[in-house]
């Protein structure tokens, strides 16, 4: 008993001493903000906002305290825009002390000012990087090929234009047209073939970027940099000079920051990016049923010829809206081979997510991940979003398509059905 408790009391000296201390000092200017949320950076305000500390700001001023084991970016949020449905988040590392000064969202990029520690110094350069190349000549002048393209109506094909004047008018029926405008640019539809020049050479001077940016993390190799390459998840997955050059990076990150949460989503992300593709094996995992049981993906597919997983969310609009399209499709097939299995990531109650589906007439198999407990999101590459769609082949576990169109998915399964 007496070796038990030393063990203890060893074990609560050892993670003291592991934890430091933040001690951060704020003067809030020109405006009129009261109380302003504490989160980590890697947190999502709008789904997890029990996870933020709510902080009050007294005579325009922020004193608050905290402790810390990891060295990650943490992030405040004013209350009022979280409040408002949007928000600008003012980063920071955790140090001894930490110094702000805090101006309005309009023109906080350019006047903030966040002292304290190096980690600070130099994502505070590398802010600065980003906002005067993207207010450079070479950027303006493209993005201004593209408005006067725009302008003479030369820019978005006519089937875009006419979707974006449709959701610009309607009150209703949004989800189904912003559905349509995801499609076109699946299918690259939604650009004309002008269009496509002026954005092939924007793409061009974001890859230029991007590879100015990772120099500068390679030099650097601390924490602040694991964040930005952390950061650039959800753009790498469509972009494959920024995946190349976090895949390289990816080496000095592993090496320094080996347990780092950063560093092992980054490795999930590229893992899952590999074998996420066209005639690569899917991953087969685990979601729960209605009745909170673990039910695994390849349990569910019987003698079906062809398998639709459905990644959605019942908060996310354009997949309720693709998965209505899907609907006639799998009523069409569903007796020639075509099973469609559903999960649904959804946040704190499963409510919102069973009345979606008895609304709807979503009769096919229906999963639920709460609270990312399985974290599909990286497995098939979700990053922030929710919406994917993979057609895979259960005999051989080929993926056949990821994320077709309803006309593509039709052709497909009048093919091989």
């Amino acid at each position: 008993m007496k070796q038990g408790f030393l063990f203890s009391i060893l074990i609560c000296i050892s993670l003291h001493l592991q934890a430091k201390k933040c001690v951060l000092i704020a003067n809030v200017i020109d405006r009129s903000s009261k109380e302003v949320y504490l989160f980590k950076a890697s947190d999502n305000p709008f789904k997890t906002p029990e996870k933020g500390s709510l902080l009050q700001i007294k005579n325009s001023q922020i004193s608050f305290s905290f402790d810390y084991d990891i060295v990650e970016a943490y992030m405040l949020v004013f209350k009022e825009e979280l409040d408002e449905g949007a928000y600008n988040a003012v980063r920071f590392f955790p140090s001894d002390t930490v110094n702000m000064e805090l101006f309005p969202s309009e023109d906080f990029s350019v006047r903030n000012k966040i002292v304290g520690g190096e980690l600070n110094k130099f994502y505070s350069e590398y802010i600065a990087l980003q906002r005067n190349f993207y207010k450079g000549p070479l950027w303006r002048n493209k993005i201004g090929e593209q408005k006067a393209l725009e302008e003479a109506g030369l820019f978005f094909s006519e089937e875009m234009s006419s979707l974006m004047k449709q959701v610009r008018s309607a009150k209703e029926g949004k989800k189904e047209l912003y559905a349509k405008m995801s499609e076109l640019q699946n299918s690259g539809l939604d650009i004309t073939p002008k269009g496509k020049t002026v954005k092939s050479g924007l793409d061009s001077l974001t890859d230029v970027y991007y590879s100015i940016v990772y120099k500068e993390l390679e030099k650097n190799q601390n924490e602040a940099a694991l964040f930005i390459m952390y950061k650039d998840i959800q753009p790498a997955e469509k972009n494959n000079t920024l995946r190349s050059l976090i895949n390289k990076n990816l080496k000095w990150a592993s090496h320094q920051f080996p347990n780092h949460p950063y560093t092992i989503q980054l490795m999930t992300f590229l893992k899952n990016q590999e074998r996420l593709k066209d005639e690569a094996k899917f991953v087969d995992l685990y979601a729960d049923d209605a009745k909170g049981n673990a039910v695994k993906f390849s349990s569910l597919f019987g003698n079906n010829k062809l398998i639709l997983l459905n990644f959605w969310g019942s908060w996310c609009g354009p997949c309720i809206a693709k998965m209505d399209k899907v609907l006639p499709l799998y009523e069409k097939f569903k007796d020639k081979g075509f099973g469609v299995i559903s999960v649904a990531r959804e946040y704190k109650t499963t409510k919102s997510w069973q009345n979606r589906i008895k609304e709807n007439g979503f009769k096919w198999y229906n999963l639920v991940e709460l609270d990312n407990k399985y974290n599909l999101t990286n497995s098939y590459g979700l990053v922030n979003a929710a919406g994917k769609l993979i057609l895979l082949e259960p005999s051989s576990g080929k993926i056949l398509a990821i994320d077709p169109t309803t006309e593509e998915l039709a052709e497909k399964l009048a093919v091989l059905l």
